[in-house]
């Protein structure tokens, strides 16, 4: 039989045993006081039940029957030993007891339910209270890193790759040490760099001599493992790529060569040391961005030479950034687009070239194609996936309504889009110039005609 919930609670073993003095200790003295009449029946109150009415108001149910049973049994004992006569305890006296007292018993039952489920709900409740509390100390510690990260590192990628650029704009064979320290100083105030250098070599039995450094760079170690798998592996090494390198045995978070597309190394970029927080692998991914495009800068002439020879029309800054861009998303996945605008209108056709070229953005490069019937802009839209895409096309779009009051349809102009998948920059112009797209179209990105 299952009881109901507020009876499966059982008393402790102390609540028995408290239950059981105090009832034998009052009729010890109801005895004493009272021997004539012990159980107190002949006078106006009953009073041998108020220790029973409490004992199950304060414990329950269970502890009020034990007390009701260790009275009756006292009476019942006596009455066979003929200490008491039948008439000297009413049956009234003992049914009304023993009712009341299950009564008191019930409430006092399901008021300790009530007082333990209040308990467990506070003891909730507190817990929830200390999590919040805690999660909100979190949240300030986090947003007071936010604001120092805020202050400490204002630019984004793209204005910090804007200011790469022009760093990169001196035709040298060699890194000149400004362009060293300057590329180092933007490093530092990006990625939070405490000591680092950029080293034009690191033989394995010559001296390094950094070109730029920052912080108290000591004497380069050349037996250092990091330094020794990556002079090996001419690849991006730190201490939190998976191998047998352990942190414990190297003096360096990073060493990293700055090797442009055609495998020429420009540099080798050490961090020994840098903020914590900062190390974690999408600031790697960013230092690698930052480190192609910067080799690849020093090598823009090289890589646009190929170019340029085969269409000598595409203006340089467009053949020296697109190698540059090509290679970041095929080997980092950071992608870009090109947007080409086709402007047939033979009335408007200056003017909307002019407002186009004019609108463009910051990090964007453009190529203006002239036919004989038609006008052909190229814009090179640099880390540009296809919301940032659409973005700027609906930009375009806004500025020809308010303008000439029509879209593009209306004002003849085709708009096609096209990734940077191809590996090589020359077929990616040849289909530029040949109008040979991938064909993604403005109403295949956002719907916009």
């Amino acid at each position: 039989m299952n009881l109901p919930i507020h009876l499966q609670n059982l008393p402790k073993r102390w609540q028995w045993v408290e239950t059981c003095v105090l009832t034998v200790l009052v009729l010890g003295l109801s005895h004493w006081m009272v021997p004539g009449d012990p159980y107190l029946a002949k006078t106006a109150f009953p009073w041998i039940w108020v220790v029973s009415v409490l004992l199950a108001l304060r414990y329950g149910t269970w502890s009020g029957l034990l007390s009701v049973g260790i009275v009756l049994t006292s009476l019942f004992v006596e009455m066979n030993l003929g200490r008491l006569t039948d008439g000297t305890v009413p049956k009234t006296y003992v049914i009304g007891g023993v009712l009341f007292i299950a009564i008191c018993g019930e409430f006092g039952s399901r008021w300790n339910m009530s007082l333990k489920q209040m308990e467990e709900r506070n003891d909730y409740l507190d817990q929830r209270l200390q999590e919040t509390s805690r999660a909100y100390h979190l949240l300030g510690m986090s947003h007071h890193q936010l604001e120092e990260n805020l202050v400490s590192q204002p630019l984004t990628l793209r204005d910090a790759l804007k200011r790469l650029r022009g760093m990169l704009m001196d035709e040298t064979d060699e890194i000149p040490a400004a362009a060293a320290q300057r590329f180092l100083q933007l490093l530092t105030q990006f990625f939070q760099l405490e000591v680092a250098a950029l080293y034009s070599t690191i033989h394995a039995n010559g001296e390094a001599v950094p070109l730029a450094s920052v912080g108290a760079i000591g004497p380069f170690l050349n037996d250092d493992p990091l330094v020794h798998h990556a002079r090996t592996t001419k690849e991006f090494s730190h201490v939190m790529m998976p191998g047998s390198i352990s942190v414990t045995n190297t003096q360096y978070l990073i060493v990293a060569p700055c090797m442009a597309s055609n495998g020429v190394i420009v540099s080798w970029f050490v961090v020994d040391r840098m903020r914590f927080l900062s190390l974690h692998g999408d600031s790697l991914h960013m230092v690698k961005i930052f480190l192609h495009y910067f080799a690849d800068g020093f090598q823009a002439a090289v890589l646009a030479r190929p170019i340029l020879e085969q269409f000598p029309n595409c203006p340089v800054g467009f053949a020296r950034e697109l190698p540059r861009l090509v290679r970041l998303q095929y080997e980092l996945g950071l992608n870009s687009r090109i947007v080409t605008f086709d402007v047939e209108s033979e009335t408007m056709k200056e003017e909307l070239v002019f407002h186009i070229l004019h609108h463009t953005r910051g990090l964007d490069v453009t190529w203006d194609i002239k036919d004989d019937d038609s006008r052909r802009l190229c814009i090179l839209l640099p880390f540009s996936d296809d919301a940032a895409v659409e973005g700027y096309l609906s930009r375009i779009q806004q500025l020809v309504r308010e303008r000439f009051g029509m879209g593009f349809q209306d004002a003849n102009i085709r708009v096609n889009v096209r990734g940077l998948q191809e590996h090589n920059p020359s077929i990616i112009i040849q289909e530029l110039v040949e109008r040979n797209y991938d064909r993604k179209s403005i109403p295949e990105l956002s719907g916009v005609t």
